[in-house]
């Protein structure tokens, strides 16, 4: 992983030209951009709602609820914003077509300022926008400008019709000022405007104990963006009177009906009441009762004087049947009869005088005979009389108790009447109540309906809160990142294609390993050798190398063998270790190649007379080549052998693992003075660490953007196990016009001087 030991501004320092280039670039751009791109203005509105926390009980119409409840301020801020209000602001403001006063390449927005109006006479509802451009020739007439590159003149109010529609174009106060301009009319869809505002304008509570909303939206005009939000306001407002008027004339048509159902019902019971009353003689319960009451006491006063005068006159027919003349007459108290009354008073003076007379005369005296007549018809009156009261008198019993029982009845009837009738107008009491209570809040609905309000108050009208966009700052410091950030990323992506070594300082930060020499990029060696190319820089610091391995505690052994290796492939190992051999042969010490790299052996170059058939170290090691027939000459270097790998095997490891390869290395000690072995790369296959007790010194070679950051932790836990006797680097492929690393090598100082001409 790249960490920061990893991080070299050196590497950079190539890209200098790059990195002015853009900033001057980005630079240049933003403050075109800030000169002439239109500024976007932030509109503000302040809106007061009545929120049902702050809103006080409106009895009539909570009570019957049939009205609008208190506004939530939550749901006023989607209705603010509906598509419906927004919709009418497009319509009714014109935002769907634009009019701008084109000056070269760049327009003004002239919105209030037009000196035309466009009056469509017919809907444009197309999904594409149109642009118009007009010349205003005069007041009254204009060129239109059309895609064929042909220009068509009409008069102010002419019907012109295009592919979009129909239209007339008509003159405004400004046109004057504008006379000889091309105006830039654009018209889009209202849907899509309507979009765009529904999507751009903000409402945001600003506080909930004191509900207030603030709307804003950014308009690049600022007077179109005024009139959005007055109007949205003022939309909301008239849509929230109308609803409030709407409600409360429904609900006023309610209650007249339900006032004309319950008069029917009042009429129907009242009706009811009448009939009742009607059928059963009744006017008011409470005097009838007292009444009946009443009447039945007196007539129970007038039984009982019958019954007495009945008692009476029986005691006067128990008087006239027993007949005799000297009893007295009985008292006929409680007789109101006058006749019978003058007859016992009658009765009772001829009784005084027989009484007398028979003080003085003897009973058979004749002159008893006058009176006892008198006496006897006396009493014969009195018997038809008493028996005519009797029965008068048991006749008026009689009535006496039948008119008893009809009153007992129509008592004890009472309390069930007092029920029924109770019932009917306990109903007739809820009907008139009702209809009482409706026809106050009707009358409370119809001056809640004249004085119908608005539940929104506006605080402040919208006005121009500031540019919102582009701030200077912002965008300078933007260019600033992009001029810097651009070339860096470029620099990034070519430095760190996978995250590769680019510098020795950072090979020598992470390792503690020293790098033992640098070897350019080959890129003037035509097959990869220095013989190529001499007296080139690369040739020298082949010999650079080939100098600092004498001084090596290992590098003084006559016999020396070197292991060229690697962590990956492609890093140069067969580069360096072909170039190696030739710098030492070019010494005068003989050298021998040997291609260890079974598996991919590219080495090839060095002579022509490698070839499948020619035996190598394949067959070398498997005793069917002695070394004399593997061994072969290299041509043009008198001191270069060369063995090949030879027919590739199934398992080099284990070829290379066998018993063989430790008596071939002692062989070539004893017969050249140095051994290079090109071995494959160490964290791909474990052959070069097979071959590492047989050799003095292991050069690992790291290639600049090549080698991964990752291995160079590979190769220090390498140097730490010990796995070969004495380690060291050999820094690749370096590229300093590329990468910005890299020793001053002149070119120059190692090309052939031309002898001046004398």
């Amino acid at each position: 992983m790249l960490t920061t030991d990893s991080f070299s501004i050196r590497r950079y320092i190539g890209y200098w030209p790059l990195f002015a280039v853009s900033l001057l670039m980005a630079l240049g751009t933003a403050l075109f951009y800030l000169r002439y791109v239109k500024p976007v203005y932030q509109i503000k509105s302040t809106l007061a709602i009545q929120d049902e926390t702050t809103v006080p009980k409106k009895s009539t119409l909570q009570e019957i609820e049939l009205v609008t409840s208190p506004k939530v301020i939550e749901t006023e801020i989607e209705v603010l914003k509906s598509r419906r209000l927004i919709r009418q602001g497009v319509d009714e403001l014109g935002l769907a077509i634009s009019y701008e006063l084109k000056t070269g390449f760049f327009t003004r927005d002239l919105y209030r300022d037009a000196p035309v109006k466009l009056v469509l006479l017919q809907p444009f509802d197309g999904v594409e926008d149109r642009v118009l451009y007009l010349h205003l020739v005069n007041p009254t007439s204009f060129t239109l400008e059309e895609a064929s590159n042909t220009a068509r003149t009409f008069r102010m109010g002419e019907t012109v019709r295009s592919d979009f529609g129909t239209w007339r174009l008509e003159p405004t106060a400004q046109v004057r000022q504008y006379l000889g301009a091309t105006i830039k009319i654009g018209l889009q869809n209202p849907d899509k405007v309507t979009e765009r505002y529904q999507k751009g304008i903000e409402a945001v509570m600003l506080s909930k104990k004191a509900p207030t909303l603030s709307l804003t939206v950014n308009e690049s005009n600022p007077s179109r963006g005024e009139d959005m939000l007055n109007y949205l306001t003022k939309a909301y407002n008239d849509a929230s009177v109308a609803e409030q008027s709407r409600i409360s004339q429904s609900t006023i048509s309610f209650i007249n009906e339900r006032l004309s159902s319950i008069t029917k019902e009042l009429n129907a019971y009242e009706r009811e009441t009448e009939s009742y009353r009607s059928q059963r003689g009744l006017t008011d319960l409470s005097s009838q009762s007292q009444i009946y009451l009443e009447n039945n006491q007196a007539n129970g006063n007038r039984l009982n004087e019958v019954n007495v005068q009945l008692n009476v006159i029986a005691g006067l027919e128990r008087y006239l049947v027993a007949g005799q003349a000297d009893e007295k007459a009985p008292s006929t108290a409680g007789i109101t009869d006058l006749g019978l009354n003058s007859l016992i008073e009658k009765l009772s003076q001829l009784q005084l005088q027989r009484e007398k007379l028979l003080a003085t005369t003897p009973a058979g005296n004749p002159l008893f005979e006058p009176l006892d007549r008198q006496l006897a018809s006396t009493r014969n009156a009195i018997r038809n009389n008493v028996q005519g009261i009797k029965t008068s008198l048991l006749s008026t019993r009689e009535q006496l108790q039948s008119y008893k029982s009809s009153i007992s009845g129509n008592i004890r009837s009472m309390p069930g009447q007092e029920r029924q009738l109770g019932g009917i107008k306990r109903q007739q009491a809820i009907k008139e109540n009702l209809y009482t209570y409706l026809l106050q809040k009707r009358e409370e609905l119809s001056l809640k309906y004249a004085s119908a309000t608005a539940d929104v108050r506006v605080v402040d009208a919208a006005f121009v809160g500031g540019i919102v966009w582009p701030k200077k700052p912002l965008v300078l410091t933007l260019a600033v990142l992009l001029g810097v950030g651009l070339p860096l990323l470029i620099a990034l992506i070519r430095e760190y294609p996978h995250v590769r070594v680019t510098s020795r300082d950072e090979i020598e930060r992470r390792l503690a390993v020293s790098v033992l020499a640098e070897v350019n990029q080959a890129g003037k060696l035509r097959n990869g050798l220095i013989s190529d190319h001499p007296s080139g820089v690369i040739a020298e610091q082949f010999r650079v190398l080939r100098t600092v391995l004498r001084t090596l505690p290992m590098g003084k052994r006559p016999d020396r063998v070197t292991l060229v290796t690697s962590s990956i492939a492609n890093e140069g190992k067969t580069f360096v270790s072909t170039n190696l051999a030739v710098s030492l042969a070019a010494s005068g010490r003989k050298t021998v190649f040997c291609e260890f790299d079974l598996r991919r052996p590219g080495a090839s170059s060095l002579t022509k007379l490698v070839g499948a058939a020619h035996p190598g170290l394949s067959e070398l090691l498997t005793g069917e080549a002695t070394l004399a027939e593997a061994t072969q000459r290299v041509e043009g270097h008198p001191n270069l052998y060369f063995i090949g790998s030879g027919t590739p095997t199934a398992n080099p490891a284990q070829l290379i693992e066998g018993p063989a390869t430790a008596e071939l290395i002692i062989q070539l000690r004893e017969r050249y003075d140095e051994v290079i072995i090109d071995s494959p790369p160490v964290h791909l296959v474990s052959d070069a660490r097979i071959l590492a007790p047989c050799t003095d010194l292991a050069l690992y070679v790291v290639r600049q953007g090549v080698t991964p950051v990752e291995e160079l932790d590979f190769i220090r836990r390498l140097t730490v196990s010990k796995e070969f006797q004495e380690f060291h680097l050999v820094f690749n492929g370096i590229n300093k016009a590329k990468h910005g690393y890299g020793y001053q090598y002149d070119e120059s100082y190692y090309q052939p001087r031309a002898h001046p001409v004398s």
